[in-house]
């Protein structure tokens, strides 16, 4: 994975996460 394929990754996995507790 290159930084940017990782900073993708969080990001979403992030936005999954408060997506969820709405």
């Amino acid at each position: 994975l290159e930084a940017g394929d990782y900073d993708r990754i969080t990001k979403l996995a992030r936005e999954a996460v408060e997506g969820a507790k709405q």
